[in-house]
């Protein structure tokens, strides 16, 4: 597989299983292109305090790593996530991280954790997706020190409605996709095409799902990642086959990922 996997998760991360190195090896053991490191940063989130990790140990891993497998790309990345009472420790952490790439996510809401039940306790489908779009719309509106947006529709995967499906329904919440995806096609920024939601969230299709991977690129759009948010090496790459075919079938030609902060394309 020639692809870069720009999303995953070592066990510099509070929730990661392997090491840099494992997934390094796994790379190079089904042929990946690439790898990016992407560990939480998840700064005043409710419950956890400020999640962090070992930025200096995690880039020792990938230089090792790199030394390992030279005809790999292992690159030094962050998850970020946004809420928005801390942006501007957010912003200040990213900035003097050193990173290739920054990918923002929306995992909190206002005090409201999206992988937990309580948050969907008494809403709707409508009601939750809302309130997450509106928090998305927030966040990106006052931080700009990103690269890419990761798992647009994070929620979905866990909510408990039947329909899994994210981005549907009315024209308000059509109107807060579009406005997300403008931001970011205005702003050059990149969408994440997370293939977790296949295998965590019974999903069809990847988050976001491909009308809305068409709906950004109509938009103007140009930098597609692939992530699999792999926690362990077995996941690696999860996916990556039938979502490039799918994205083919979309028309887009070139896929992304970041080095040293810069969209460096390749052919899907």
């Amino acid at each position: 597989m020639p692809y870069h996997d720009a999303h995953l998760h070592s066990d510099h991360s509070f929730d990661g299983e392997a090491a840099v190195l494992d997934y390094a090896d796994a790379a190079a053991a089904m042929g990946l292109a690439g790898i990016t490191v992407t560990d939480h940063l998840d700064l005043g989130a409710p419950g956890l305090g400020d999640v962090a990790f070992d930025g200096p140990g995690c880039l020792r891993d990938v230089m090792r790593a790199r030394a390992a497998h030279p005809g790999i790309r292992v690159l030094y990345g962050v998850e970020a996530g946004l809420t928005a009472e801390d942006l501007g420790r957010t912003e200040a952490a990213v900035s003097g991280g050193g990173y290739d790439y920054v990918v923002a996510s929306v995992h909190y809401i206002r005090g409201g954790d999206l992988y937990y039940p309580d948050y969907y306790d008494g809403r709707t489908k409508a009601e939750a997706t809302e309130g997450y779009l509106a928090a998305t719309i927030e966040c990106l509106g006052a931080f700009n020190d990103y690269d890419c947006l990761g798992h647009l529709g994070y929620l979905s995967r866990y909510w408990p409605y039947p329909d899994k499906a994210f981005g549907d329904g009315d024209g308000d919440l059509a109107g807060m996709v579009d406005a997300v995806l403008r931001a970011l096609a205005e702003g050059g920024k990149g969408l994440e095409v997370n293939t977790a939601g296949i295998a965590v969230g019974g999903k069809a299709s990847p988050l976001p799902g491909y009308g809305i991977v068409a709906r950004f690129l109509e938009l103007g759009g140009e930098n597609v990642t692939l992530g699999s948010d792999a926690h362990r090496a077995g996941d690696l790459g999860r996916g990556f086959g039938p979502a490039a075919e799918a994205l083919r079938g979309l028309g887009l030609r070139y896929l992304a990922y970041y080095e040293n902060r810069k969209p460096v394309h390749y052919r899907v």
